[in-house]
Protein backbone atom coordinates (compact mmCIF):
# COMPACT_ATOMS: atom_id res chain seq x y z
CA UNK A 1 0.00 0.00 0.00
CA UNK A 2 1.32 3.35 -0.86
CA UNK A 3 0.72 6.71 1.30
CA UNK A 4 1.00 10.57 0.25
CA UNK A 5 3.68 11.78 2.19
CA UNK A 6 2.02 14.35 4.96
CA UNK A 7 -1.76 13.10 4.36
CA UNK A 8 -3.86 12.19 7.13
CA UNK A 9 -5.34 8.41 7.02
CA UNK A 10 -7.98 6.80 8.83
CA UNK A 11 -6.75 2.53 9.39
CA UNK A 12 -9.49 0.52 9.39
CA UNK A 13 -9.12 -2.89 10.86
CA UNK A 14 -10.30 -6.25 12.06
CA UNK A 15 -9.30 -8.45 14.93
CA UNK A 16 -10.54 -10.79 17.37
CA UNK A 17 -12.20 -8.25 19.51
CA UNK A 18 -13.98 -6.68 16.47
CA UNK A 19 -13.68 -4.09 14.20
CA UNK A 20 -11.91 -0.97 14.96
CA UNK A 21 -9.92 1.95 13.30
CA UNK A 22 -7.21 4.72 14.19
CA UNK A 23 -5.74 7.87 12.49
CA UNK A 24 -2.28 8.29 11.86
CA UNK A 25 -0.74 11.31 9.05
CA UNK A 26 2.08 9.97 7.40
CA UNK A 27 5.83 12.35 7.66
CA UNK A 28 5.81 15.38 5.20
CA UNK A 29 8.73 15.89 2.82
CA UNK A 30 11.28 18.08 3.52
CA UNK A 31 11.53 21.73 2.15
CA UNK A 32 13.94 22.13 -0.78
CA UNK A 33 16.59 25.28 -1.81
CA UNK A 34 16.84 26.66 1.66
CA UNK A 35 18.98 29.99 1.67
CA UNK A 36 19.12 32.63 3.82
CA UNK A 37 19.69 36.91 2.50
CA UNK A 38 19.62 39.65 3.72
CA UNK A 39 21.68 39.28 6.67
CA UNK A 40 22.00 42.23 9.55
CA UNK A 41 23.74 42.65 13.03
CA UNK A 42 20.39 41.26 14.61
CA UNK A 43 18.03 39.90 11.85
CA UNK A 44 18.66 37.05 9.32
CA UNK A 45 15.95 36.52 6.56
CA UNK A 46 15.53 33.21 5.33
CA UNK A 47 13.26 31.33 2.03
CA UNK A 48 12.84 28.21 0.86
CA UNK A 49 10.79 26.46 -2.03
CA UNK A 50 8.23 24.10 -0.99
CA UNK A 51 8.68 20.20 -1.05
CA UNK A 52 7.69 17.72 -3.31
CA UNK A 53 3.99 16.76 -2.80
CA UNK A 54 3.27 20.12 -1.11
CA UNK A 55 -0.16 20.79 0.68
CA UNK A 56 -1.84 23.99 0.66
CA UNK A 57 -2.61 23.26 4.49
CA UNK A 58 1.28 22.59 5.07
CA UNK A 59 2.85 25.18 7.70
CA UNK A 60 6.65 25.27 8.77
CA UNK A 61 8.31 25.35 11.87
CA UNK A 62 11.41 27.93 11.72
CA UNK A 63 13.83 26.72 14.92
CA UNK A 64 16.61 28.84 15.66
CA UNK A 65 19.96 27.64 17.31
CA UNK A 66 23.01 29.07 19.16
CA UNK A 67 25.78 27.09 16.80
CA UNK A 68 28.04 26.85 19.53
CA UNK A 69 25.94 25.43 22.28
CA UNK A 70 23.20 24.28 19.86
CA UNK A 71 20.42 26.02 22.62
CA UNK A 72 17.32 27.50 20.86
CA UNK A 73 17.19 31.11 20.40
CA UNK A 74 13.92 31.25 18.76
CA UNK A 75 11.31 28.61 17.48
CA UNK A 76 8.26 30.09 15.14
CA UNK A 77 6.13 28.53 12.45
CA UNK A 78 4.82 30.45 9.75
CA UNK A 79 2.60 30.00 6.54
CA UNK A 80 4.61 31.17 4.08
CA UNK A 81 8.06 29.69 2.53
CA UNK A 82 10.08 32.68 4.12
CA UNK A 83 11.19 33.95 7.61
CA UNK A 84 12.61 37.07 9.22
CA UNK A 85 14.42 36.06 12.61
CA UNK A 86 15.31 38.77 14.53
CA UNK A 87 16.10 40.05 17.90
CA UNK A 88 20.06 38.14 17.35
CA UNK A 89 23.18 39.09 18.08
CA UNK A 90 26.05 40.72 16.39
CA UNK A 91 28.78 38.55 15.79
CA UNK A 92 26.92 35.42 16.71
CA UNK A 93 26.46 31.96 14.30
CA UNK A 94 23.22 30.50 14.34
CA UNK A 95 22.06 27.41 12.83
CA UNK A 96 18.40 27.54 11.34
CA UNK A 97 16.23 24.83 10.66
CA UNK A 98 13.38 24.58 8.36
CA UNK A 99 10.72 21.72 9.42
CA UNK A 100 7.72 21.01 7.18
CA UNK A 101 4.48 20.61 9.13
CA UNK A 102 1.31 18.29 8.02
CA UNK A 103 -1.93 19.36 8.85
CA UNK A 104 -2.20 18.16 12.26
CA UNK A 105 0.61 20.56 13.41
CA UNK A 106 2.56 17.28 15.03
CA UNK A 107 3.85 15.42 12.42
CA UNK A 108 7.29 17.35 10.68
CA UNK A 109 9.14 16.29 8.04
CA UNK A 110 13.03 15.66 8.99
CA UNK A 111 14.72 19.34 9.42
CA UNK A 112 16.67 21.39 6.44
CA UNK A 113 19.55 23.27 8.11
CA UNK A 114 22.22 26.10 7.38
CA UNK A 115 24.19 28.27 9.63
CA UNK A 116 25.51 31.53 9.24
CA UNK A 117 26.58 34.40 11.43
CA UNK A 118 25.28 37.83 11.64
CA UNK A 119 27.11 40.83 11.14
CA UNK A 120 29.87 41.61 13.54
CA UNK A 121 28.90 45.53 15.63
CA UNK A 122 31.42 48.39 14.48
CA UNK A 123 34.29 49.32 16.73
CA UNK A 124 32.69 52.69 18.63
CA UNK A 125 34.71 56.03 19.36
CA UNK A 126 37.99 55.14 17.26
CA UNK A 127 40.28 57.83 18.49
CA UNK A 128 44.35 58.23 17.15
CA UNK A 129 46.58 60.17 19.05
CA UNK A 130 50.09 61.34 18.47
CA UNK A 131 50.88 61.87 22.26
CA UNK A 132 53.74 63.86 20.95
CA UNK A 133 55.50 61.44 18.93
CA UNK A 134 57.33 61.87 16.01
CA UNK A 135 56.91 57.98 14.55
CA UNK A 136 53.91 55.96 16.58
CA UNK A 137 50.46 56.65 16.71
CA UNK A 138 47.95 54.99 19.70
CA UNK A 139 44.72 53.89 18.37
CA UNK A 140 42.11 53.06 20.66
CA UNK A 141 38.57 52.27 20.57
CA UNK A 142 35.26 50.76 22.63
CA UNK A 143 33.98 47.09 21.87
CA UNK A 144 30.60 46.74 20.22
CA UNK A 145 27.46 45.16 21.17
CA UNK A 146 28.08 41.06 20.82
CA UNK A 147 30.88 38.59 19.84
CA UNK A 148 33.83 39.71 18.37
CA UNK A 149 37.19 37.91 18.06
CA UNK A 150 39.60 40.11 17.11
CA UNK A 151 40.02 43.52 15.31
CA UNK A 152 41.97 44.37 12.01
CA UNK A 153 42.96 47.65 12.30
CA UNK A 154 44.83 49.36 9.16
CA UNK A 155 46.97 52.38 8.50
CA UNK A 156 47.44 54.30 5.21
CA UNK A 157 49.97 56.74 4.64
CA UNK A 158 53.80 56.84 4.35
CA UNK A 159 53.66 53.58 5.83
CA UNK A 160 50.89 50.73 5.01
CA UNK A 161 50.00 48.22 7.82
CA UNK A 162 47.26 46.08 9.32
CA UNK A 163 47.93 44.83 12.61
CA UNK A 164 44.93 42.29 14.56
CA UNK A 165 44.57 42.59 17.97
CA UNK A 166 41.92 40.95 20.63
CA UNK A 167 41.67 44.18 22.67
CA UNK A 168 40.45 47.42 21.91
CA UNK A 169 44.37 49.61 21.58
CA UNK A 170 46.78 49.18 19.18
CA UNK A 171 49.97 51.21 19.03
CA UNK A 172 51.19 52.01 15.36
CA UNK A 173 55.28 51.81 15.86
CA UNK A 174 58.36 52.99 12.99
CA UNK A 175 56.14 55.67 11.35
CA UNK A 176 57.67 58.67 9.64
CA UNK A 177 57.90 62.01 11.66
CA UNK A 178 55.47 64.79 10.47
CA UNK A 179 53.28 62.42 8.34
CA UNK A 180 49.52 62.36 8.28
CA UNK A 181 47.73 58.75 8.47
CA UNK A 182 44.37 56.79 8.13
CA UNK A 183 43.02 54.23 10.33
CA UNK A 184 40.35 52.01 9.65
CA UNK A 185 39.17 49.55 12.43
CA UNK A 186 37.42 46.22 11.62
CA UNK A 187 35.44 44.16 13.55
CA UNK A 188 36.22 40.15 12.98
CA UNK A 189 33.41 37.04 14.50
CA UNK A 190 34.57 34.04 13.37
CA UNK A 191 33.66 33.62 9.34
CA UNK A 192 32.04 37.34 9.29
CA UNK A 193 33.39 40.83 9.11
CA UNK A 194 31.98 44.07 10.19
CA UNK A 195 31.71 47.30 8.10
CA UNK A 196 35.08 49.01 8.21
CA UNK A 197 34.42 52.38 10.38
CA UNK A 198 35.18 56.00 8.35
CA UNK A 199 38.75 56.78 8.51
CA UNK A 200 39.88 58.52 11.60
CA UNK A 201 43.31 61.51 10.46
CA UNK A 202 46.13 62.02 12.66
CA UNK A 203 49.76 63.19 12.22
CA UNK A 204 52.85 62.08 13.65
CA UNK A 205 54.96 65.24 15.53
CA UNK A 206 57.15 66.72 13.16
CA UNK A 207 60.01 67.10 15.71
CA UNK A 208 60.38 65.61 19.17
CA UNK A 209 58.94 68.06 21.78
Amino acid sequence: MTFLSGTSYIMHYENNTGYCCYNFTTKPLPVNQLQYFNVTSTSVSLNWSAPNESQSSYTYRVQTNVTSSSSIANNIIVTNQSATIGNLIPGQTYTFLIYTRAADNVTESDPVSLSTCTVPGQAVGVTVNNYQSVNSLVVNWAAPIGNVSNYNVTITGDVNRTLQNTSTQVIFTNLLPGRNYSVTVQTISGSCNSPITPATTEATCEYDP
